[in-house]
């Protein structure tokens, strides 16, 4: 990619690491992205902001993801 470029989309899969109850329910950065990119030869991070709704749908795709809720109930009030 250079400058100039149209801008482009990338789809991403993701998984879910861990399926315990409390590694779910005590998230903190499970849900960051850092996007890596190499410019002019040197490594750079940009940390992604995303909103809380797009966290919460993360965590509630882990939970089912992982068999720990169902009818799209939140990770913190799943059983297991």
């Amino acid at each position: 990619m250079t400058a100039g470029e149209a801008p482009s989309t990338l789809t991403v899969a993701v998984a879910s690491r861990r399926c315990d109850p409390h590694a779910i329910a005590e998230d903190k950065v499970g849900t960051l992205f850092d996007l890596v990119a190499r410019v002019d030869g040197r490594e750079v991070v940009v940390s992604l902001e995303r909103p809380q709704k797009v966290a919460d749908a993360l965590l509630t795709f882990a939970a089912e993801a992982c068999g720990l809720s169902s009818g799209g109930s939140h990770p913190e009030t799943a059983s297991g």
